[in-house]
């Protein structure tokens, strides 16, 4: 749950003016220290008692204070876990509005989804867009995704590879998996390559990985390790569709020796 993220924020919280109180302050820290996981009623008492702290927080240190901004996020993210979308969306695009790149993300994913505002993929990627400059990695990611996928957008991997190839740099090694495919989707298959290897190395059990290199194989024309590749995605693959189009590559590499695989 979101939550989760507020308790981790506020346990760490040593700045006593981001609260009017500092007794209020101590209490909600020990009401979200002793939830205990799974408790839906505790946890919406205290998300409750927390929010109404931090609004009269809010009134008090006005708008221009140093930790307002943190504050919408924080009062955005208690009023999602509450399912009260309304004012999240408020909160998050009060937060949004003055620049914060947290607010900017969740807002971006409730207009990706339709989640208390009716779905705009426009204004959700260019909120996803304003977080990922300011080096938002969630943003970064979704925009990569958004683009790899289709998500109201036209496919466009060279574009995505863009956005996954920064998170890479910072050692995201999920988004090193699809800049790999990407790359290859965008017929940049040498750089891809080097890529699909070490993503190989480090995840040899990963079907995906796996394929993807077996793909890359086959379009520099290295047939063998094609095939080897493709072989082990049937060894390692349980997923009907998968499965089907593995074998399909692999009877095409197959042709000319009058081989034919068969799923079993």
């Amino acid at each position: 749950m979101h939550y989760i993220r507020i308790k981790d924020r506020i346990m760490k919280q040593q700045d006593e003016s981001i609260f009017c109180s500092i007794e209020a302050f101590e209490k909600i820290k020990s009401q979200f220290h002793d939830i205990k996981d799974g408790d839906v009623k505790r946890t919406t008492e205290v998300l409750i008692e927390a929010i109404g702290v931090v609004e009269q927080c809010i009134q008090t240190l006005g708008n221009n204070h140093s930790h307002t901004v943190e504050l919408y996020y924080m009062i955005g993210v208690m009023y999602y876990d509450l399912k009260n979308y309304s004012q999240s969306v408020k909160w998050f695009t009060k937060g949004a509005n003055h620049g914060d790149e947290a607010s900017e993300c969740e807002l971006a994913l409730m207009y990706q989804l339709g989640i208390g505002v009716v779905q705009d993929l426009t204004k959700a990627i260019d909120l996803y867009t304003r977080a990922a400059e300011k080096g938002n990695e969630a943003a970064m990611f979704e925009l990569g995704m958004i683009f790899e996928n289709a998500e109201g957008v036209k496919t466009d991997y060279a574009r995505a590879a863009e956005w996954y190839i920064k998170l890479v740099t910072k050692g995201d090694e999920l988004a090193c998996i699809h800049l790999a495919w990407c790359l290859h989707m965008s017929g940049e298959n040498k750089k891809a390559l080097t890529w699909a290897q070490r993503n190989a190395k480090n995840n040899p059990d990963d079907n995906f990985v796996i394929y993807t290199l077996a793909c890359i194989y086959q379009a520099l024309g290295n047939k063998e390790k094609a095939l080897k590749n493709f072989e082990l995605c049937l060894k390692l693959e349980d997923q009907l569709a998968f499965l089907l189009e593995c074998t399909q590559e692999m009877n095409f590499l197959n042709l000319k020796k009058n081989k034919r695989f068969r799923m079993t």
